[in-house]
């Protein structure tokens, strides 16, 4: 009744989908971790700006 190549483009279809779905969830992964290393970098440079700026202010004296 169905042609194969029919059932086997909709096995591969499906997994296709399914692979597309695990890289969606494995980018949105990736962007939170991406997140909190921009924050993290953030608050590194703060800091890093303040040493800077109190051993400016050590060197003055």
């Amino acid at each position: 009744m169905f042609n194969g190549k029919v059932s086997d483009k909709k096995i591969q279809d499906n997994k296709l989908a399914e692979e597309n779905k695990k890289l969606k969830k494995e980018i949105e992964e990736l962007r939170k971790k991406i997140k909190l290393l921009e924050q993290t970098n953030g608050i590194l440079t703060n800091q890093n700006a303040k040493m800077s700026y109190r051993e400016y202010k050590e060197s003055e004296k």
